[in-house]
């Protein structure tokens, strides 16, 4: 896995992680991007990245979304649909009917 993360990174391709996974996979194999965030139990901060405040965290420089945990999950699919190329009406549709902002 440490492997394949490291190739893709490598050849500008995606990662995502979400829950605890950018803490301890990422950030165990460097590819822990300055903008990202994890549960918010694991910390504020590790190394040099500062724990978003936001649910998701797109890092289009890094090519690495990433999300907090389980209650976040839709919205991080529904950003990883967004970047790898999902038609944007219809990760908006999604988005709308799915999600409310609380």
């Amino acid at each position: 896995l440490a492997v394949r993360r490291t190739v893709q990174s490598a050849a500008g391709k995606w990662i995502v992680a979400i829950c605890a996974a950018p803490v301890v996979v990422l950030n165990a194999h460097g590819l822990l991007p300055a903008a990202a965030t994890w549960y918010p139990s694991i910390g504020e901060s590790v190394n040099d990245t500062i724990r978003g405040t936001t649910r998701v965290v797109v890092d289009d420089g890094a090519r690495v979304v990433t999300s907090q945990g389980p209650a976040t999950a839709i919205e991080f699919g529904l950003a990883v649909a967004g970047v790898v190329g999902v038609d944007e009406k219809a990760v908006a549709r999604v988005r709308d009917e799915l999600l409310v902002d609380v």
